[in-house]
């Protein structure tokens, strides 16, 4: 698995860090999330640097610096800020960390204070993304969420007193019987806090999860596709005439602030996953271009992980060629920026690139994606944004 360029090695990378447990389960999750009467804290600590020494041995790994650090979940801030202050602090014995690295951690509001926000800060985190979902007690209590509305606010406010200048607010919209004048409010309230990124996100029914029995039995009634689009014109629009930049489908930043942890999936690059269900991918290369991406997950059970932390892959693939290709497509296509398709020619054979051009001026022609020749660049336009997953699609079947 050693890139065949070995100047990419020399590349720094993204850690993620799954911690896997959650205080209870929102119907709507489909996460690997587990909820324990007691979380193994310091054990669960120890498995991941565990993991993580193990992986700085092998050469794919070792001796890169780290760009980017993520603590999700499940819920990373059930977790004391000296235990994460500690994690970090050994991360950063195994690998070296570059001057500006981002490190960002999941929260919930019902889990932090300001005085454990301060020590969080104090430990290292410098980006902080809050689960919100809802500025309405209505939609929380819908959601199963565990805080109200003003436990949101409190909360956000609270990391900004400790010193946080870079945060995350998530929301979601497409709420069971949500209209537009509710989503409206939504918008105000986040709006109002002055945050620096914004993650808004469609709720989707998932298979396996309480809203999806509902949803089927027909006890829960959601906005129609017709009626998401109106609803994600309109957090555009209003998100972006207070300055905030579309960077990606589902994600808006003030200048400066776009999440570089996210962009490394978007883009690519390299990235390793620690913990229970996390998923890795580091590429091969030949001349600065990628020819395979292999790509693994970890045991998704936290007591199997726990018991078997320093090689625990559940699963691993090698992806190459036109799979390659499709999926740079697909997650560049989810940026503003899009993606430059000079080198596809190289890349695909001959009649797939014809088709895959055909289809590029297709939906240039219709409106929904932007095609610069001179700059060699597409992206999906706003009219594009608003059924991305059915332009997605349409690119599969011309790359099938």
């Amino acid at each position: 698995m050693l890139p065949l360029d070995s100047s990419v090695t020399a590349q720094p990378f993204s850690l993620y860090a799954h911690f896997p447990y959650c205080s209870h389960r929102c119907p709507y999750c489909d996460f690997n999330v587990h909820v324990r009467k007691q979380i193994p804290e310091q054990e669960f600590i120890a498995a991941l640097l565990m993991e993580a020494r193990y992986r700085s041995s092998q050469p794919e790994w070792k001796e890169r610096k780290l760009a980017t650090i993520f603590l999700g979940g499940g819920t990373p801030s059930l977790f004391s800020a000296e235990t994460i202050s500690d994690l970090l602090t050994k991360i950063r014995e195994i690998w070296q960390f570059e001057d500006q690295i981002e490190i960002s951690l999941e929260a919930n509001p019902d889990t932090i204070s300001e005085s454990k926000l301060f020590a969080l800060r104090t430990a290292g985190v410098n980006r902080l993304s809050i689960g919100v979902q809802s500025f309405s007690d209505k939609f929380l209590k819908v959601l199963g969420r565990n805080h109200s509305a003003a436990q949101a606010r409190d909360s956000i406010e609270a990391a900004q007193a400790a010193g946080f200048e870079n945060i995350n607010i998530d929301l979601m919209f497409s709420l069971p019987q949500q209209n537009l004048n509710e989503l409206r409010e939504d918008i105000t309230a986040v709006l109002s806090l002055a945050t620096q990124h914004i993650s808004f996100y469609n709720l989707t029914i998932e298979a396996g999860t309480p809203f999806y029995e509902r949803h089927k039995a027909g006890s829960l009634r959601v906005p129609s596709d017709d009626l998401a689009a109106k609803f994600m014109g309109e957090i555009i629009s209003a998100l972006t005439s207070n300055e905030f930049n579309h960077y990606e489908i589902s994600n808006y930043a003030r200048a400066d602030f776009a999440c570089k942890h996210n962009q490394a999936y978007w883009q690519s690059k390299d990235y390793l996953g620690l913990g229970p269900g996390a998923h890795s991918a580091v590429g091969n290369y030949m001349k600065g271009i990628k020819t395979v991406t292999n790509r693994w997950a970890n045991q998704s059970m936290p007591e199997r992980y726990l018991e078997k932390p320093a090689n625990c892959v559940a699963w691993s693939e090698a992806i190459s060629g036109t799979s390659l290709v499709f999926e740079e497509i697909l997650l560049g296509l989810r940026q503003s920026v899009g993606i430059e398709i000079g080198s596809l020619s190289n890349r695909l054979d001959p009649t797939k690139y014809e088709s895959f051009l055909s289809l590029v001026k297709e939906l240039n022609t219709d409106g929904f994606l932007f095609f610069s020749e001179e700059r060699d660049n597409i992206a999906l336009t706003e009219r594009g944004l608003l059924i991305a997953d059915s332009v997605i699609e349409k690119f599969a079947e011309r790359l099938s």
